[in-house]
């Protein structure tokens, strides 16, 4: 791997755990704000972890950084959430709904980006 690839593939690594800043500060406004914003950020990361990796591997180990940065990052405003804001039941419920439909979201881009790499680099390896 060239330097100038490997400084992008760990700058990718990096950037996938934007979320969890994300998370971090906009816990206070609660998921009107964090949920589209975690929504837009995920499908921009995947389609960012397509573009900039040449490699199977690559596209892997950064989708299961975007998987993990993703569990981090809900279980994290939850947490948040409801030790300083609201503690109660529904919140919870809520809560839970919120991570395994977001766990569910970004597994199913990052499967689908992935799946894409994998035919792009085996049709261009086909081709030539």
């Amino acid at each position: 791997m060239k330097t100038k690839n490997a400084f992008l593939f760990v700058l990718m690594n990096i950037i996938n755990y934007t979320l969890v800043l994300f998370a971090f500060l906009l816990y206070p406004l609660g998921g009107p704000v964090y949920i589209p914003l975690a929504i837009i950020s995920q499908l921009l990361l995947a389609f960012f972890n397509y573009k900039f990796t040449y490699k199977v591997w690559q596209i892997v180990l950064l989708s299961a950084d975007l998987i993990l940065s993703t569990v981090i990052a809900n279980r994290l405003i939850i947490y948040l959430f409801m030790k300083n804001i609201s503690n109660d039941g529904e919140t919870a419920i809520l809560g839970n709904y919120v991570f395994w439909i977001g766990l569910i979201f970004v597994i199913f881009i990052t499967v689908t980006s992935t799946v894409v790499k994998a035919f792009s680099l085996k049709t261009k390896k086909n081709n030539t």
